[in-house]
């Protein structure tokens, strides 16, 4: 065999041999590469969150991805996203939780981030969901869930009392002179409590104006005019002469109390005026 025919041959060889060694590069995949530093942010009760990552790679691209919360059981979609890209850094992008009912009790509640293809986990975000009961509000509030059951705007209704001021008994006096005689009764319509559904007497008050001062002359300039007042509750009874703290409303000179000395604005009279209050029924709605 001559040189040229040898070479040949090898030259053949070799050349089927590379190709066959090429062939498998056409079934091969690129590797993928989860998403890093995951970080969840969550405001105490409220619908919204917010998610934040740093790119990973191959795990589908713009709508690959999604979150799934843990229902105690196991893991649900988050349907608001559904639609991730976690081969693209996320910074603080926003999503809303599940409609009401989506979970009860969810204080704690793990959040996980999901490659869609394969259901394969790309991590769990180390901070979870928070959800601590308050009290309820008298608006509604579709983003909040006070009462952490999975409802974002259930709401009851029911019964509540407060007080009303209602009418002077004794203005026909000419001013509410101490030792005046007063007769509030159970019930009352007028003033405040028009309108509303009484149920019963609550105390008697008057108020009397006077000045505070801080020197005994009663004559600094640091004056202030405050109401001084006394409450019965007794829905009957004698107009007082003494305020609660036991200052005496026929004296208006300077009297000390505390660290003040004291001056009643005029004497003789409750001169605020001295009125009846008393309970009354109403319903309100509170939201949760």
């Amino acid at each position: 065999m001559g040189i040229n025919k040898i070479f040949k041959f090898i030259l053949i060889f070799f050349t089927l041999h590379i190709s066959a060694q090429m062939i498998p590069f056409a079934n091969w995949t690129i590797s993928s590469r989860a998403p890093s530093s995951l970080v969840l942010s969550h405001s105490d009760r409220n619908r919204s969150i917010s998610v934040s990552w740093t790119a990973g790679s191959g795990n589908g691209g713009a709508s690959g991805c999604k979150l799934q919360f843990y229902t105690g059981s196991g893991w649900s979609d988050i349907t608001a996203a559904t639609n991730l890209n976690c081969d693209a850094n996320s910074t603080s992008a926003s999503y809303n939780l599940n409609a009401s009912g989506w979970k009860s009790n969810w204080n704690a509640t793990q959040v996980r981030l999901v490659r869609k293809s394969d259901s394969s986990l790309m991590g769990v975000f180390a901070q979870t969901l928070s959800c601590s009961t308050t009290s309820g509000s008298s608006s509604s509030t579709p983003l909040i869930d006070e009462d952490c059951n999975g409802e974002w705007d259930n709401s009851t209704t029911g019964p509540a009392t407060s007080v009303c001021r209602g009418k002077s008994p004794v203005a026909a006096n000419g001013g509410e002179v101490p030792g005046a005689a007063y007769d509030c009764g159970t019930t009352d319509n007028t003033d405040n409590c028009t309108g509303k559904t009484v149920t019963g007497f609550s105390y008697f008050q008057c108020q009397e104006p006077y000045e505070r001062f801080s020197d005994s002359s009663c004559l600094s300039s640091l004056g202030i005019s405050q109401a001084n007042s006394n409450e019965l509750y007794s829905s009957s009874g004698s107009i007082p002469s003494l305020t609660n703290n036991g200052m005496d409303i026929l004296n208006y000179s300077c009297q000390s109390f505390g660290p003040w000395w004291l001056k009643f604005s005029s004497g003789n009279y409750w001169n605020w005026g001295c009125y009846c209050y008393y309970t009354y029924s109403y319903n309100v709605t509170e939201y949760f």
